[in-house]
Order: C-alpha cells, then sequence, then structure tokens
C-alpha cells in the first residue's frame, strides 16, 4: 500500500525540515503553498475544509510528478521546476544556464546525461503537450496559443506540433 500522511502546522517564515525525512518529495510548490495558507483560514468562515481538499490535491499531484521523476541530480531536479513554473516563457539554454548557475555546456551535459534527451527537445515537448491541451479544452485561436506559449513564429509552432505529436495543430482542432 502506498499512501501518504500530512500532520504539520504552518508558520510564516519557518523553514520545512522535510528533506530530513523525504528527500526531494516537498516541490518548491508545496512549500509555497504552505506558507500562503494562513492559519485563519481553518475556520468554517473560510471554506476551510474545500480550501484544504484542494491544498492536498495539489500536494498530491505535486508528490505523484516528483516521484515520477527518475532524477537524483539536484540541478536537473532544479532546471525541471524551472522549466515547469516558466513554461509560457521563451526558455532557452542560456536562459536555464544562468538560473541555475552552470555553464550552458555543463547544463546541456547533465541534462541530457540524466534525462536522454536534449533540454530544448524537453522543453518543446513540454510546451507542444500544453498547446494539445490548450486546443482540446480551450476557445483559444492556434496563433494566440502559439504566442502564449513563447513561439513568435506561428509556422515554426506548426511544424513542432507536428513533429511531437504526429499531426498539426489545424487538425486536431478540426477533428475536436
Amino acid at each position: 500500500v502506498r499512501f501518504v500522511s500530512f500532520n504539520f502546522r504552518t508558520f510564516p517564515d519557518v523553514s520545512f525540515p522535510f528533506d530530513n525525512y523525504m528527500p526531494k518529495c516537498i516541490t518548491s510548490n508545496i512549500k509555497k503553498l504552505l506558507t500562503v495558507y494562513p492559519p485563519s483560514h481553518l475556520s468554517s468562515t473560510y471554506h476551510s475544509g474545500e480550501k484544504c481538499a484542494n491544498m492536498l490535491n495539489f500536494m498530491l499531484y505535486e508528490l505523484l510528478d516528483a516521484s515520477a521523476l527518475k532524477c537524483d541530480n539536484e540541478h536537473v531536479i532544479k532546471i525541471l521546476n524551472y522549466i515547469e513554473e516558466h513554461i509560457t516563457d521563451k526558455l532557452t539554454l542560456q536562459v536555464i544556464s544562468s538560473y541555475v548557475n552552470l555553464s550552458k555546456e555543463y547544463t546541456s551535459y547533465i541534462f541530457k546525461k540524466e534525462m536522454g534527451k536534449t533540454l530544448t527537445e524537453y522543453v518543446n515537448e513540454r510546451k507542444m503537450l500544453l498547446a494539445k491541451e490548450f486546443i482540446l479544452n480551450r476557445e483559444m485561436s492556434l496563433a494566440d496559443i502559439s504566442t502564449y506559449l513563447g513561439y513568435d513564429n506561428y509556422n515554426y509552432f506548426s511544424r513542432l506540433f507536428k513533429q511531437y505529436l504526429g499531426v498539426t495543430p489545424i487538425s486536431l482542432k478540426k477533428n475536436t
């Protein structure tokens, strides 16, 4: 049986000792969420039941994502988190390597070694999967989706989409 049990109380500006007990499980997103959830919200006045349920659901999804990751390199984990948090930005090797304070060459090397694909391939794959979700679930135009995901050139976006998902964005939109 696999389960997760939460038993903690948050205080502003207090660091979390979770890494001692669950290394690499408590992501920066979970830490942020816990620090902004004030104890005053634990009354019925603020619909605390729904808020707690939503917070725990978010944490469980974050933990599932973290457990699915087959990587122990702290730099690569930091890169992956940065990509997820900035997926709509123009993500380049230069930007990411600056964020992790590593050379472009070393960043590229460790990412490829740990993930089995280049940083550019990974970023494009993540963006194309997000684009697919937008196409299937939203009323955004394809040009707006392209721009939102950081691609100024729609034709380039369309070629990448077909390369990664095997179908053009227009075809996917027509078939939904």
